[in-house]
């Protein structure tokens, strides 16, 4: 990402915000990183953030594929999260991907990651 800005004599902070990056030039850059902008991870870690905290079938879908014998998984453990999210969208009424499920009100909204975000887009975009 940095030499793709430095080519484009943009500076890019080697620091980067923990509320989302923005540099000032143009046109405007914004740095996100999944899924949060601080911890390792993949969006399916920011949507596993988002599963509303009283869910019941939440624990019921990490216990599923925590109990898929090592063996027989068809994943990496790095990719344990995305297998439980992914789960989880199963049971929806509809299953769905992702991103229809935020419109579909099967996620909170009001997560404080899902709140960092939005504000980051706000500062961006606003």
């Amino acid at each position: 990402m940095t030499d793709r800005l430095r080519k484009s004599d943009i500076h890019a902070p080697t620091d980067l915000d923990a509320d989302g990056t923005i540099i000032e030039c143009t046109p405007r850059i914004g740095i996100w990183l999944m899924p949060d902008n601080q911890a390792r991870g993949e969006l399916e870690n920011f949507i596993a953030g988002m599963i509303p905290n009283d869910d019941v079938v939440w624990p019921l879908s990490q216990a599923y594929v925590d109990g898929i014998p090592e063996p027989d998984r068809r994943f990496s453990d790095r990719k344990i999260v995305r297998a439980k999210v992914h789960s989880w969208l199963a049971t929806r009424e509809e299953p769905r991907l992702m991103g229809a499920a935020i419109g579909a009100g099967d996620l909170d909204m009001d997560a404080p990651g899902a709140i960092r975000l939005m504000e980051w887009l706000r500062r961006l975009f606003g």
